[in-house]
């Protein structure tokens, strides 16, 4: 079974713009967002740490309508690309997250798991990008 590490981060995008105001980051921080992210975020928090992404793991999404089934299926479908893993995919409404622009989102990783805040499904699917973008293979 192969497990991911993804570094602990969490990151405000915002209509998929980059942005070149960042606050000053240690060197190496600062080189992890400009090789592998991009969009560059409009703001960020590297830790140094690690989370494990395990198979049956659940990734929580709020949006500001709830998501089709299809759509749904759709996310499983490409973390399963991603990462070769069966990952759940639990969906709440949150009517805040509309003021994140059209294709904003937020992830944050912790020890509780990943949440991503998206302003509907194309958001979500960025954020998804980008939690791809921070992985690395163990």
């Amino acid at each position: 079974m192969k497990t991911y590490y993804i570094i602990l981060i969490t990151m405000l995008f915002m209509s998929g713009v980059c942005y070149s105001d960042l606050k000053p980051l240690e060197k190496s921080q600062e080189n992890f967002i400009k090789y592998r992210l991009c969009p560059l975020p409009k703001e960020s928090s590297l830790f140094n740490e690690y989370y494990n992404l395990k198979s049956n793991e659940t990734i929580n999404v709020s949006t500001p309508t709830s998501l089709t089934d299809a759509q749904k299926t759709k996310l499983v479908d490409t973390l399963k690309l991603y990462f070769g893993l069966k990952i759940n995919l639990v969906n709440s409404v949150d009517e805040s997250n509309s003021q994140l622009g059209e294709e904003g989102y937020t992830i944050s990783i912790n020890a509780d798991g990943i949440k991503i805040a998206g302003n509907g499904f194309v958001a979500v699917r960025q954020a998804l990008k980008t939690v791809r973008q921070m992985s690395e293979v163990a």
